[in-house]
């Protein structure tokens, strides 16, 4: 899947999971807002939006995925 990026905010796609199977729920990003729609399709949710809270961390209420803020990159 691939969205865009629009005035700071990430969308589901832009974002990279870790290729490792334990960590298929766990998502990094460099955003302090990011969407999520549990992988879209019949066994999606509705599209939210989250933020990033102060513990640089955010877990989707619907699917459990966790997103988590790294640093920027150069």
């Amino acid at each position: 899947m691939v969205f865009s990026k629009n005035e700071g905010f990430i969308v589901m796609s832009d974002i990279h999971a870790n290729s490792s199977d334990t960590d298929d729920m766990t998502v990094t990003t460099t955003a302090m807002r990011v969407s999520c729609n549990g992988g879209g399709g019949a066994l999606g949710h509705p599209l939210i939006w989250l933020n990033i809270g102060e513990d640089n961390a955010v877990t989707c209420p619907y699917c459990s995925r966790h997103f988590i803020k790294t640093e920027e990159e150069n």
